[in-house]
């Protein structure tokens, strides 16, 4: 993606609120705020910061509120 061109916040968006939009439930998913579903995903590197690849590494993804995947430790 950032090969064509494509900014940090333009992945962002089409990783959550575009499909949100998209599947008409912008009024609980694709954003976090009181009331959503919970579902986020932690990463443990920053891609704001220019590498698009960080996006890559998951550190937790929670579902409902509730971690579903953990990363294992790094040593």
């Amino acid at each position: 993606m950032e090969l064509a061109g494509l900014s940090f916040r333009d992945v962002l968006s089409m990783l959550t609120t575009n499909p949100a939009a998209e599947f008409n439930v912008s009024s609980h998913a694709g954003s976090v705020r009181l009331g959503g579903d919970g579902d986020l995903t932690v990463l443990s590197a920053d891609p704001a910061v220019g590498d698009l690849r960080n996006f890559t590494h998951v550190l937790y993804a929670i579902r409902a509120g509730r971690v579903i995947f953990e990363a294992p430790p790094q040593h």
